[in-house]
């Protein structure tokens, strides 16, 4: 028989690993929020500055009633999934503050996420990744116990059978999330290449709005632009973020709410 102690000690690590895995995608849930309602911001912008164009243009007689109520509506329809996301975003700030200890309705500042280290992640080998990762899985730990302590040769058989299918299930696994950072890193470096793009191009419509050689609305849309792309750089790095933790197992010294105990910090 395995000591008890040994077990507890697994069973609490086990459970350590998952709260400290549900408070990181909580995380990520709230920054994601937090990006995507900057967008829906600039979205709202946008939508003001068509219907203000719209009612110019009604004035001048080159656009219809029918237009400017158009208009109107995407205005209405931005304000609405604007507050939405307000509220959702406050519902999940307040979820995540009550699991790292807050009371109800406290005044807490959201650290950010930290950067993903890229260099670390060329670095990986996945070889030694694998067999590292088989050997700590602690559900192959218990079943090789159980094998350990087989009194009957039939049943040892059957686990050891068991054992081997498990650990080619579990080098797949970690293989299979392998290739899922390594796509999210592709993804958020061609975000970046994007968000370059974008810039460039929001610093000459800035030149053309202060030298009066575009309209008002023509560097409304650039902006918008810009916002989705500066978002989207930040979505891809929540992501990647995500895929790292699935493959590495941890962050380093990630702070996610001042003045609190850090659970994110390695050991």
């Amino acid at each position: 028989m395995w000591r008890t102690g040994t077990s507890k000690s697994w069973n609490m690590t086990r459970q350590k690993q998952g709260l400290v895995k549900e408070a990181q995608e909580l995380m990520i849930s709230y920054w994601s929020q937090t990006y995507s309602l900057e967008s829906l911001e600039q979205n709202k912008i946008q939508a003001r500055s068509s219907y203000d164009q719209t009612l110019n243009r009604l004035s001048a007689g080159m656009s219809t009633q029918a237009q400017v109520l158009s208009a109107q509506e995407a205005v209405t329809s931005a304000d609405a999934s604007l507050l939405s996301a307000q509220s959702s975003l406050g519902q999940t700030k307040e979820t995540l503050c009550l699991m790292l200890g807050w009371t109800y309705g406290a005044q807490v500042d959201i650290g950010d996420v930290p950067e993903p280290d890229l260099e670390g992640m060329t670095a990986i080998n996945l070889e030694e990744d694998v067999s590292r990762g088989v050997e700590n899985n602690y559900s192959l730990k218990i079943l090789e116990k159980k094998i350990a302590n087989a009194k009957s040769g039939t049943n040892k058989t059957s686990l050891e059978q068991s054992l081997k299918s498990q650990k080619e299930t579990a080098a797949s696994s970690i293989k299979n999330a392998y290739e899922s950072m390594m796509i999210s890193k592709s993804d958020y470096e061609q975000a970046l290449n994007t968000y370059e793009i974008e810039a460039a191009a929001m610093e000459t419509a800035e030149r053309k709005m202060a030298a009066g050689t575009t309209t008002r609305n023509d560097y409304v849309t650039q902006q918008t632009a810009f916002a989705a792309a500066q978002v989207n750089v930040r979505t891809q790095k929540l992501a990647l973020l995500k895929a790292q933790w699935n493959t590495v197992g941890r962050w380093t010294d990630w702070r996610p709410c001042h003045r609190h105990v850090s659970i994110w910090e390695t050991e």
